[in-house]
């Protein structure tokens, strides 16, 4: 497995990627409806701004298995802390994988002298809870009702680390 920094040329594949994982795990967000859409916002993300997200793969055998976006802000009020989001095929999950992506966008945070980078976690999403938690990451808050999912709401924690 390596892990490694998105390309354009990824974009197809990470379309495919985030079309299974929204299948495999009730909390990963259905972004766009269409796949045309899906790879044109896709394809604007990967080319714009990179100076202010990064999107890092793992990949096994040039397949996509997992990933992880992480941004911040460009404004001075808000530039120090990041939000990201992380998402593994299900078949991948247990196997360190998720370790070495939050690592890598660790370092991509320190790069860009963030003090803080935090994570958005449906509550019912107790092994993505579990695993910040190990990895030294605080509750900071919950979001009350922010996640809709089949006609049910959930409420979202938010969990932080400080890097500095």
């Amino acid at each position: 497995m390596e892990i490694v920094r998105a390309r354009l040329e990824d974009a197809k594949q990470l379309v495919e990627l985030h079309t299974t994982l929204s299948q495999q795990h009730p909390f990963v967000p259905t972004i766009v409806e269409t796949m045309e859409l899906r790879q044109e916002w896709m394809d604007y993300y990967l080319r714009e701004n990179r100076e202010y997200h990064e999107v890092i793969l793992a990949k096994e055998k040039d397949q996509i298995i997992g990933n992880i976006w992480i941004g911040h802000m460009d404004d001075t009020e808000r530039a120090h802390h990041g939000g990201f989001g992380i998402a593994i095929l299900k078949e991948h999950l247990n196997q360190k994988i998720g370790t070495a992506l939050l690592e890598k966008a660790e370092e991509w945070a320190h790069k860009k002298q963030l003090r803080k980078i935090r994570a958005k976690v449906v509550n019912d999403n107790l092994g993505a809870v579990f695993f910040f938690l190990k990895r030294g990451f605080q509750f900071e808050g919950t979001k009350r009702e922010s996640y809709a999912y089949e006609g049910t709401f959930h409420d979202e924690y938010i969990l932080a680390k400080d890097l500095t």
